[in-house]
């Protein structure tokens, strides 16, 4: 049982230079101050900024239809002083014999790690691993996307290459901190593991009638690792394919009267069904979790099973009040209100979660992802 809190304060800024009128520099920042309070199984506090300074240079060049993106992205965290300097580039040619655009993206991504790895305290108490470094991934993608009247089509495949992820670096350990989930680790971590994640997805939008709309897409794919074992495995959510279908409709309300003309009122409904292939997990030594009084796995064959496959149907139900400001000539509202019913897996389907020991009933139990919810929101965008 773990109990978080977490204190988080954000500040953004962004600056925008045109050179003329197909070069544009973009300068942005963003500022977060991270409070985690961690207790139960570990106790204990991190307090730190996380700054974000990037800038873009944009190229459009219509006469030969493409447009350049070149930029730096950058992450100090001023907890433990760890950075990263991250490229990135984004290409997009219109091919008109294909009546499309084919897209080509590169990008350095870094990530921090989760605060429970931070603040896992070994037997002694201290906490050895607050100097992690963080995570990064090389992302490679490709993609080609149409729009013809009112059906549009997207087909896309990648390549990721994770690496510096912290595992327990022992030549019989298949631990990575890429399959955890909300867990305390005690075992000294390095940052030395590396995973990769491909695949190909694509995707259908079609606009069946005026504000009736159906998508689907379906991509399949590949994630791995490698720990200290130096063999490569499936990772958790390595279900190897996922399908989506979305169905919606909106009706707009037309205005009441005249003082009604800058406001539209909309109701619609919405839903999606999804299907997956089930997450992996990694068989349960029954005879060493009784004497031990609590879950061990088998080691070497980490990750080696998959679950049942996932089936959820998500349903929603809303209305919609956009006012916006025509005098100044701007298309996007200016302020929103929502209200709207959602009910998550509406046929009550059992997808498996994970399975543990009970010391109680000496026996494997299985968990399962929550069933039915409904959910009664109200948002406001301004």
């Amino acid at each position: 049982m773990k109990n978080q809190i977490l204190l988080l304060s954000l500040l953004t800024s962004a600056l925008s230079f045109q050179i003329n009128a197909a070069t544009i520099i973009h300068a942005n920042n963003q500022l977060q101050n991270f409070d985690h309070i961690l207790f139960s199984e570990s106790s204990g506090q991190q307090r730190g900024w996380l700054l974000q300074p990037s800038i873009n240079y944009d190229i459009h060049n219509n006469r030969n239809h493409y447009s350049l993106k070149m930029g730096v992205h950058s992450m100090i965290y001023t907890q433990n002083g760890t950075y990263a300097i991250e490229p990135r580039l984004t290409f997009i040619k219109n091919v008109r014999k294909l009546q499309g655009d084919l897209m080509f993206s590169y990008g350095l991504h870094s990530q921090l790690q989760a605060p429970e790895v931070y603040l896992s305290a070994n037997s002694k108490g201290t906490f050895d691993h607050q100097n992690l470094d963080l995570t990064r991934s090389h992302h490679f993608n490709l993609k080609f996307q149409k729009n013809r009247g009112n059906l549009g089509l997207q087909i896309q495949t990648y390549y990721q290459y994770l690496f510096d992820i912290p595992i327990i670096n022992t030549p019989n350990s298949s631990f990575s901190v890429i399959n955890e989930l909300n867990s305390f680790i005690n075992a000294p971590l390095s940052n030395e593991g590396i995973g990769q994640n491909y695949g190909v997805e694509v995707a259908i939008k079609k606009e069946i009638k005026a504000n009736l709309y159906i998508s689907a897409n379906a991509s399949l794919y590949q994630s791995q690792y490698k720990a200290g074992d130096n063999i490569w495995r499936n990772t958790r959510y390595n279900g190897n394919y996922i399908a989506n279908i979305i169905i919606g409709k909106e009706w707009l309300k037309k205005h009441i009267n005249k003082k009604d003309k800058n406001i539209k009122r909309k109701i619609g409904v919405y839903a999606r069904a999804v299907y997956a292939g089930g997450l992996r997990e990694s068989p349960i030594d029954f005879a060493l979790s009784e004497a031990a009084g609590q879950t061990i796995i088998i080691e070497n064959e980490a990750f080696t099973r998959q679950q049942p496959n996932v089936f959820k149907l998500d349903l929603r139900l809303y209305w919609k009040k956009e006012i916006y400001d025509y005098s100044k000539n701007r298309r996007s509202p200016t302020r929103s209100h929502t209200i709207a019913l959602d009910i998550q897996n509406a046929t009550n389907h059992q997808n498996v979660a994970f399975n543990y020991f009970d010391v109680f009933q000496n026996a494997v139990i299985t968990k399962y992802q929550l069933g039915l919810i409904p959910l009664l929101s109200w948002r406001v965008n301004f």
